[in-house]
């Protein structure tokens, strides 16, 4: 993913960090996307966390496997994506989910 916003100049990574460094991250940036690498079974539980204190952000979960993606939005939507690729990414980077 580094790779992928290094080549668009609309796009820019504001941190990386641990998993158990991600609140105080989020605290101190200005991010409208978190983007995370997660397992099936925890994207409800990473997306309610991360919502709790920033109801606004949206929140993008990769797969670990990097197999399929989950975009959650501030308004409760949530999107899963069964095949990535560089253009779905930019797309769910970039904005709003399209209807």
């Amino acid at each position: 993913m580094r790779g992928l916003v290094a080549q668009n100049d609309d796009l820019r990574i504001v941190g990386e960090v641990s998993a158990s460094a991600l609140e105080d991250a989020l605290a101190s940036t200005r991010a409208d996307i978190v983007a995370m690498g997660v397992d099936a079974e925890q994207v409800a539980m990473s997306a309610a966390l991360v919502r709790r204190r920033h109801p606004r952000l949206r929140v993008l979960m990769l797969d670990v496997g990097g197999q399929y993606a989950t975009m959650d939005e501030p308004d409760g939507r949530r999107r899963q994506v069964p095949e990535l690729s560089p253009g779905v990414l930019l797309e769910l980077l970039r904005g709003p989910m399209l209807q």
